[in-house]
């Protein structure tokens, strides 16, 4: 465990605890850092029953009575030789037949991808016995990264085959220790059911809070079928130890009822996410996922305004994009940092976003900028941030793209770095939010040159621009670099700059265009 100086001035650590209680502070070399300087020492723990979090807590004093404070939670697991594992989940594994949808959805179901004992796995095909979707993968899931014990889902629309008929889905993964995963689940594709009842579930989400880690909140989940009594079933997502925290009951029965939502106690501050997917044997929808979020050191001390594209400032949101959050007391203080990778926690501040470390550009007590991970699955996920047990959350839809260029901060939305450029001449822009990138870039960490796993177009005042570049930066996570061309027939003076990638196009931005020169 190591502490670092930032702000050039010497400071003394003067309290170091481990879960509340109290440590020696001659582990740190007694506690004095120098400006600029660092400290850090070798801890061990005993008799733990993993997993668990551990929360270590610092305090100190600056030359001139400014107090200081700093928090990390770190998760210790069991020593394991276990390999990397996924599951791949169908709700429902029995689709009924929609006659009235398009014809390319005639039967539609929800397909989850979660990994089991803690490795990141490069999801790499997805096929069945009559469809190859692995090209489709990012636009299913929005990402092929899946985090270790994380989890990716997709709606799939199925209109390649003739019911009653089963498939069988393998998927195909690379995981990090360089093994080959595969998994199989296999479908039931019937006709239309006959007047299926219509179900519905309320609350459709379930928001738990405590301002410690006491007494567990608990909730009820409404189940209403009309027109029916179905036997239904209950599945907690993803089905592995991040989400023991969470006891639903009963897990299967008949009929309307009740779901009992119980939190445990005791667990670390922090923002906790789970989906409780409900099956009936026949019902309309075919299923219902109600989204559980457990909020662990709730503080109205810390609130959230805004968040954005941290280029655009447009509300859209994409794995590996730089996003802006706006807020009150979100940090103790100011702090940039521009070392790669990037940090996952500054100012005693964390994020997370469906339980995943975002790392951060920059920190204050108003602002910061994360970037959202690049294994961020589509639909709506929950960032959470953590302000040294400080905690609020809120939620944002995911895309597959969200593509926002950079622009000066003026105000005045002129492309940046530069903001004029000659018919016919190239110009760099930068953006973020262009999704998952190929080959993958790991979150926090600067691209060797991956380009957009989707289509990149750009326009100059409607007119198509040439690329002649496009792939993330060297130097920044996050951020592609793309130079185009200035069409040579580009009408002159502040003209609309727009990127596209995928079929999601970016805010216009604008570029001064001037006459070709004749040298």
């Amino acid at each position: 465990m190591s502490l670092s100086e930032k702000n050039g001035v010497a400071t003394t650590l003067t309290n170091f605890t481990i879960d509340r209680v109290g440590q020696p502070l001659r582990d740190f070399q007694g506690g004095v850092i120098a400006a600029n300087g660092s400290v850090s020492a070798s801890l061990y723990g005993q008799n733990l029953t993993p997993p668990v979090n551990r929360d270590f807590h610092f305090d100190g004093v600056d030359p001139n009575g400014t107090k200081w404070s700093a928090d990390i939670t770190v998760p210790f697991l069991a020593s394991t030789s276990l390999s990397p594992s996924v599951e791949l989940i169908a709700a429902p594994a029995t689709v009924q037949q929609s006659p009235t949808a398009p014809a390319s959805c005639q039967w539609s179901h929800q397909l989850t991808i979660q990994e089991q004992n803690g490795f990141a796995v490069e999801v790499m095909g997805l096929f069945t016995n009559l469809t190859d979707f692995s090209s489709n993968i990012r636009q299913l899931f929005g990402t092929t990264r899946l985090a270790p014990l994380g989890m990716l889902q997709a709606t799939i629309c199925r209109g390649d085959i003739t019911g009653p008929t089963t498939d069988t889905y393998t998927l195909l993964g690379f995981a990090e220790d360089f093994s080959i995963v595969t998994q199989i689940v296999t479908v039931t594709f019937a006709g239309p059911a006959t007047n299926p009842p219509a179900f519905t579930a309320s609350p459709a989400t379930v928001n738990l809070s405590v301002p410690d880690t006491s007494a567990p909140p608990n909730a009820t989940v409404n189940l209403t079928f009309t027109g029916g009594s179905p036997n239904w079933t209950v599945k907690v997502l993803p089905d592995n130890r991040t989400t023991a925290w969470l006891q639903v009951s009963p897990l299967f029965g008949s009929g309307s009822g009740e779901l009992q939502i119980a939190a445990s106690a005791g667990l670390s501050k922090g923002v906790y996410r789970a989906l409780v997917t409900i099956t009936p044997d026949s019902g309309n929808p075919q299923s219902i996922t109600v989204p559980v979020i457990f909020v662990v050191g709730a503080s109205s001390a810390i609130s959230v305004t805004q968040y954005s594209n941290a280029a655009s400032y447009v509300n859209a949101y994409a794995p590996g994009m730089a996003m802006a959050i706006l807020g009150t007391n979100l940090a103790p203080s100011q702090m940039t940092d521009f070392d790669l990778p990037m940090l996952l926690t500054m100012e005693g501040v964390s994020v997370t976003v469906n339980g995943v470390s975002a790392p951060f550009y920059y920190v204050s007590p108003t602002q910061l900028n994360i970037q959202i991970p690049y294994e961020t699955t589509l639909g709506d996920a929950v960032v959470g941030i953590d302000n040294s047990g400080q905690v609020t959350s809120f939620t944002i839809p995911i895309s597959v793209s969200a593509p926002g260029i950079y622009a000066a901060l003026d105000g005045s939305g002129m492309l940046v770095p530069v903001s004029s450029g000659e018919q016919g001449k190239p110009v760099t822009a930068y953006i973020t939010g262009e999704g998952n990138e190929s080959p993958s870039v790991p979150t926090g960490a600067p691209g060797l040159f991956s380009q957009p796993g989707l289509p990149v177009s750009v326009t100059v005042a409607g007119l198509t621009a040439t690329i002649d570049f496009v792939g993330t930066t060297d130097w920044a996570a996050g951020t592609t670099e793309i130079d185009f061309e200035v069409p040579a027939n580009a009408p002159l003076g502040p003209q609309p700059v727009v990127v596209t990638v995928g079929n999601v196009a970016s805010a216009p931005m604008t570029l001064n265009v001037t006459a070709a020169s004749t040298r």
